[in-house]
């Protein structure tokens, strides 16, 4: 999606929670399926999720990286018997989520509004320089 288009998007009825995901998260449409594979407090492996989504295993673990560097996905170590281990992965509890999602909704608000106000500033400007002219 067009850089330009993600506030037609988020603002129009046909938007969607993945639209938001990919908005506030900067996540791309693999990422967002990865993300939708998981549950809160039911853990899987880069395998299931693979398995669950149709994707590779390397392209899963890109997507889950991505996602723990956003906050929304944890990471467990399981240990296997007879030796070594995995990882396992399960949404942020949704309560926490919701907290985060909150906070970066409110750092884009306070942000455009920073940035409207440095325009009104600059148009101002602007007009007493011409017209001291």
């Amino acid at each position: 999606m067009a850089r330009d288009n993600l506030s037609s998007k988020i603002s129009s009825d046909i938007a969607c929670c993945s639209d938001l995901l990919e908005t506030l998260f900067s996540l791309g449409p693999t990422e967002v399926i990865v993300f939708y594979s998981l549950d809160e407090g039911q853990w899987k492996s880069v395998n299931e999720i693979s398995q669950l989504t149709g994707k590779e295993s390397s392209t899963v673990y890109r997507s889950l990286q991505k996602l723990i560097n956003c906050g929304l996905v944890v990471r467990d170590t399981r240990i296997i018997q007879e030796g070594g281990y995995y990882y396992v992965y399960s949404l942020l509890p949704i309560d926490k989520m919701a907290d985060m999602v909150r906070a970066r909704i409110e750092s884009l608000r306070s942000g455009m509004e920073k940035l409207l106000n440095d325009l009104i500033s600059e148009l101002s400007s602007r007009r007493k320089f011409f017209q001291n002219e």
